[in-house]
């Protein structure tokens, strides 16, 4: 079983690595076709074309495949074990950012609950669901609970190995809500701790994009308009080549239209403004806020393009 996971994370890795997410998700699928007698490998090929889903922003295949997942793990390792739980998490982080926050809640709950019977409190994935919660209070505006939530989880992961990654991304997250809590200089003192981090690993990653967002937001509100430009192409060039065209590089197009026009720089910043919206209406719907927004803000500037 082990040389077979061995074998499978390093397809699945080499794939990721090239680039190509179509081929990603025929991997899974067939993955989880040649695994329908259950066991392990449906655990594994469910698992992961759940995260795959979720990464692409796909979130109702997501949140059906973590609960096709939940489904084999409970006959392989039973409702009450840590690999139960982690599925609970991750099933509760697709209704998360699917909007769906009312079921998420409870499902992170209980997966804590479950890690403290099972495998404790101290622990990476603890954190790791303590950290699930803080992002859904901070999507219902409750930054002091966020901010608390995530402190808790920093200070679990400064005493996990091999967590560096997600220490970095937890001090992130942490400088955003201490700017959402109108704490500038906490919040810059942090983000520039997250970003040292995440250059210390050396490679790029989701996480490292989303904290060179947050500086670019911070060069943008200081009036620095080139400087945010720059740092979003970055980020927006790093989220493209992991995970394509999802929810999150549209977001960092906005970022880079709205530098744009602040430079002036009408053409592009209609390009940027109608990536987004492209990318929206795809995976949201055209009659998502979101991209309704941008064809407000398209509709201001295409007189001036």
């Amino acid at each position: 079983m082990e040389e077979t996971a061995a074998l499978f994370y390093k397809e699945l890795d080499a794939l990721y690595d090239a680039g190509d997410l179509s081929q990603v998700e025929a991997f899974l699928l067939d993955a989880k076709k040649q695994a329908q007698g259950g066991g392990q490998n449906l655990v594994m090929a469910q698992s992961e074309l759940g995260a795959f889903y979720r990464g692409v922003g796909r979130f109702v295949e997501a949140i059906r495949a973590f609960l096709q997942a939940g489904e084999a793990i409970a006959s392989v390792f039973g409702e009450e074990s840590a690999e139960y739980a982690t599925n609970l998490n991750n099933l509760a982080g697709a209704y998360r950012m699917a909007g769906r926050h009312v079921e998420a809640l409870p499902l992170f709950e209980r997966a804590m609950r479950i890690y403290e019977k099972t495998i404790g409190a101290q622990t990476f994935h603890y954190a790791s669901a303590l950290n699930n919660v803080a992002l859904l209070h901070r999507e219902l505006g409750a930054y002091q609970k966020a901010a608390a939530h995530t402190e808790e989880s920093l200070a679990i992961l400064e005493h996990c190995e091999d967590c560096e990654e997600q220490y970095a991304t937890g001090l992130s997250n942490l400088a955003a809500l201490y700017g959402l809590t109108g704490d500038a200089i906490k919040a810059k003192q942090t983000l520039a701790l997250a970003l040292s981090r995440f250059e210390r690993l050396n490679y790029d990653n989701v996480h490292y994009a989303a904290a060179l967002c947050g500086l670019a937001a911070e060069q943008y509100n200081a009036g620095e308009y080139g400087r945010a430009k720059a740092t979003y192409e970055k980020a927006g060039a790093m989220l493209l080549s992991i995970l394509g065209e999802n929810t999150d590089y549209a977001a960092i197009c906005e970022g880079m239209a709205q530098a744009c026009a602040k430079l002036g720089e009408w053409e592009a910043a209609v390009c940027r403004e109608k990536q987004a919206l492209a990318i929206y209406e795809k995976l949201l719907g055209p009659e998502h806020e979101r991209a309704a927004l941008c064809r407000a803000r398209l509709a201001a500037w295409k007189e001036r393009a």
